[in-house]
């Protein structure tokens, strides 16, 4: 008569491995019982320094390795030269050691990666009577704030306009001249 037994197994933390999932298996006396989850190779990826709009991914930020040095594939989505959107992305990596057989499946880890709007460029400025009026790159959406100082050793900005919002690629606003000799402007991207 044969007997049957359902048994848990619990795999312990061995360094420089991911865990496989703890599993249930039917065992019978005689029958051959495989197991479904098995470890893989922990990969160690430090999250990369924000970086601007427009920067292409690199080795700089796609630079993911494996705890115990096993020579595999790096397979990064999104992919080496990719321009990502302003905001918080995520960056995933599958490593497939070059020995499955000895080193086991594949592993996936991903790590967060802040991109940031460009910072603003004047690009154009003119004086027209007693007006001042520039324009500076933009990105759509993202919100500016002109200020002002009659000396740059002076420590603090004096706000001169509302927030504006960017519809488009570039932005254009006038303001008064002031009653100062000189004026010095900025214009401040706001998070």
């Amino acid at each position: 008569m044969n007997s049957t037994n359902e048994e848990q197994l619990q795999f312990k933390q061995i360094t420089g491995w991911n865990l496989p999932a703890n599993q249930s298996v039917t065992v019978a006396p005689g029958a051959v019982t495989c197991l479904t989850n098995s470890y893989t190779l922990a990969v160690s990826w430090p999250t990369p320094a924000a970086i601007t709009y427009g920067t292409a991914l690199s080795s700089k930020q796609l630079d993911a390795t494996n705890v115990i040095g096993v020579r595999g594939n790096y397979a990064y989505s999104p992919t080496n030269g990719s321009v990502l959107n302003v905001g918080t992305n995520t960056l995933s990596v599958i490593f497939t050691p070059n020995n499955t057989n000895e080193y086991g499946g594949a592993s996936v880890t991903s790590v967060s990666l802040v991109v940031l709007p460009p910072p603003p460029d004047i690009q154009t400025v003119r004086r027209s009577g007693s007006s001042f009026t520039f324009t500076w790159s933009a990105m759509a959406n993202q919100s500016y704030q002109i200020q002002t100082k009659t000396n740059l050793t002076q420590p603090h900005w004096t706000t001169l306009s509302n927030v504006l919002t960017a519809t488009n690629s570039s932005m254009t606003t006038s303001a008064s001249l002031g009653a100062s000799s000189q004026q010095f402007y900025r214009v401040v991207l706001l998070p």
